[in-house]
């Protein structure tokens, strides 16, 4: 397990250009990313998502919270194989459908976790609603030990907030 100090925010059609170049030239080329996430509720109310990304199938449980509006997740995460994925995939209780197309960069924070910076589109689905264009967004994490310091983690929500106003997003 680990954690995710994470930080979300809506871009308008210049930032999400403007930063795409920026991060191509502080990072290099991104990757291409594309991820369709489903959520789903167990009776018992407990939450669960199911990734597929790349050709990779994923099952993920969360502990989220949010800390001065930084949202911090405890994972459980594990890769699965497509006959797992297909029978936890379970249409009865998935409440929302979200994919994300656009790129990622990966680097280093000042601690020396790892960080990831998406620029994506994302597109939701809500049973019975349809399909939402939600618009492109900006998603920081950066992924530290399970056992980081609650002063280390309120460092990296800093420093992500920080990031997000140098970059002008905030």
């Amino acid at each position: 397990m680990h954690t995710e100090i994470e930080v979300k925010a809506r871009l308008r059609a210049d930032q999400k250009n403007s930063l795409t170049g920026y991060f191509n030239n502080l990072y290099n080329a991104a990757t291409s990313e594309y991820k369709c996430d489903a959520y789903f509720k167990e009776p018992s109310g407990e939450l669960y998502r199911l990734r597929k990304q790349n050709n990779e199938y994923i099952y993920t449980k969360k502990n989220n919270s949010l800390s001065d509006g930084v949202e911090v997740n405890s994972e459980d995460e594990r890769i699965l194989s497509q006959s797992e994925y297909d029978a936890l995939f379970k249409d009865e209780l998935l409440f929302i459908k979200k994919t994300k197309e656009g790129y990622i960069w990966s680097t280093k924070d000042i601690y020396g976790y790892d960080m990831n910076i998406e620029i994506v589109n994302v597109k939701g689905h809500i049973r019975n609603k349809g399909i939402r264009d939600l618009g492109y967004f900006i998603e920081t994490e950066i992924i530290a030990p399970k056992d980081a310091s609650n002063h280390i983690c309120n460092n990296i929500k800093a420093e992500l907030l920080n990031y997000y106003k140098v970059l002008g997003v905030f």
